[in-house]
């Protein structure tokens, strides 16, 4: 496998437009054209249809809701390490696909279930990472 310090993998170019976007700040979905479905991560063809030829990256909104949350209480990486334990969402967003995103600055044994929220990017080593804030209902 050869990756970029960008994120990007060579192995899977169905990537490179979203990795591209999200470097440059925009938030981008897979979407196909064919039968006018979002869906994430990106891949060689449209989980609905099957169409690999009418697919393009759409920029969504970021705004969405909880569907499942973790907490991690182990690190996954050494420089999270002062950062334990956190949340890891799952987000499924307005335009329908789900990501994952870390929800900031939340008490960890709250209850998340269809909590609002906004999506956002932040570099963190010259990396971009998804990362999630709650929204006022």
């Amino acid at each position: 496998m050869t990756s970029t310090l960008n994120g990007m993998n060579d192995e899977f170019p169905e990537t490179a437009a979203y990795w591209q976007n999200l470097n440059q700040g925009r938030l981008t979905v897979p979407h196909c054209e064919r039968c006018d479905r979002y869906f994430f991560p990106p891949a060689p063809g449209c989980p609905s249809c099957g169409s690999p030829d009418h697919l393009s990256q759409r920029e969504v909104n970021g705004r969405g809701v909880v569907y499942s949350w973790i907490v991690a209480y182990f690190p996954f990486d050494r420089n999270f390490i002062p950062e334990v334990p956190f949340v890891i969402a799952e987000v499924q967003l307005d335009e329908g696909p789900r990501l994952y995103t870390r929800l900031l600055d939340v008490d960890v044994t709250a209850d998340f279930a269809n909590v609002g929220v906004i999506v956002g990017i932040r570099d963190r080593d010259g990396l971009p990472h998804l990362i999630s804030e709650l929204v006022a209902p």
